[in-house]
């Protein structure tokens, strides 16, 4: 008989619906949605749910652009039907409406499991803070993508007997590439995509601050047409459209939000990827750039950068905001071929640990 369990999360976003998929292969699982509106898909991913292997709720049909909306029906919910469920998880515990239903079940003494990929643990002053360290340190078990350090659950309270790893990943199986892309293909595929110049820095990313084009735009003042740089999520606003003028740049691109084939198309023509973030709490695209064999460089705030890339092995980690630094690590990579093919190797070898169908089979057999 299979456990029953409860999975509780924000939005209807692919890679969850991907993974919840797979985990309803081994539980009884009903998936609790806080809304069912995709904030980039503008609908609930565009799945046929009826088609899953797990039961859902949706809580709203809210369209607000923020991804927490407060709402107290899934403390009703829970109040009602908490019985029912061997496991009670909150996959986005730090939600206006996951925190209502935590500090109740909390009062109630109804154990519940947060699951979190982790992050950078703050001062911990103020009120939310606070509130984070009486989830954490009341929840009764921890899934956490965080595979060699867990200070952020820690930080807040969370007992170190209590956490329970696995690997993080938003690919299938198939997702990964069998072999390292030859470099006369790259060179047909950026022919084909329209792409000049005789390399490509790759970055896959919304154009925002946190993201750190900034800092990308000025690493690749330096360098002549022959390596274009280009960003695939958005377009540039007046900001980054007068920095790039300003410092005389005629190798960079921004390409809108495209189909996951056609960006398939940009990983395989690429020559390493790059994401300057100045705070992600993982970063799939990492895991992504991984799974085609690129070289990655990243900083030190970047949550998967931190857990899979390691200097030289398959790319680097820097400091956030040194452009400097930024620029002389391309460079370092994109003359050396040699090295690039073994990082390809590396990478594909280590990322086939981490994906959905590992990581639901790994967090059922914690939930069963």
């Amino acid at each position: 008989m299979k456990s029953n369990v409860l999975l509780i999360t924000n939005l209807p976003s692919s890679y969850f619906v991907e993974y919840a998929n797979e985990l309803g292969r081994y539980l009884d699982l009903t998936v609790v949605f806080e809304r069912d509106y995709d904030l980039h898909k503008k609908k609930a991913s565009g799945y046929n749910f009826d088609s899953m292997t797990f039961k859902t709720l949706f809580l709203t049909k809210s369209k607000s652009k923020k991804e927490d909306i407060l709402t107290f029906k899934l403390r009703f919910f829970l109040k009602k039907q908490y019985r029912k469920y061997n496991r009670i998880v909150f996959c986005n515990p730090c939600s206006p409406t996951s925190i209502l239903a935590e500090l109740y079940c909390i009062k109630k003494n109804i154990p519940y499991c947060v699951q979190s990929e982790g992050g950078f643990p703050k001062n911990g002053n103020g009120i939310k803070e606070k509130i984070k360290k009486i989830i954490y340190k009341n929840a009764s078990l921890y899934l956490t993508g965080m595979l060699n350090e867990n200070n952020y659950f820690l930080h807040y309270g969370a007992k170190e007997n209590k956490l329970r790893k696995y690997n993080f990943s938003s690919l299938h199986e198939s997702d990964i590439q069998t072999r390292v892309i030859a470099e006369e293909e790259k060179q047909q595929l950026r022919k084909k995509l329209g792409i000049n110049g005789k390399r490509l820095v790759l970055c896959v990313s919304q154009v925002i601050q946190r993201k750190g084009i900034d800092t990308l735009i000025r690493a690749a003042a330096e360098f002549n047409d022959d390596v274009a740089f280009y960003v695939i999520g958005g377009k540039p606003d007046y900001y980054y459209s007068s920095l790039i003028k300003d410092l005389k740049i005629r190798n960079f691109y921004f390409v809108k939000r495209i189909s996951k084939d056609l960006l398939s198309l940009y990983y395989k023509a690429a020559d390493l990827f790059i994401l300057l973030t100045r705070e992600d709490v993982w970063g799939l695209v990492i895991n992504e750039a991984m799974a085609y064999g690129l070289p990655v460089i990243t900083t030190n705030k970047c949550l998967a950068g931190v857990q899979l890339i390691k200097d030289l092995e398959n790319g680097f980690i820097i400091d956030s905001d040194d452009y400097k630094l930024a620029r002389d690590k391309i460079i370092f990579l994109l003359n050396d071929e040699k090295l690039r093919k073994r990082i390809a190797i590396a990478n594909l070898k280590k990322i086939k640990n981490y994906t959905i169908e590992r990581m639901a089979e790994t967090i059922a057999n914690y939930l069963k």
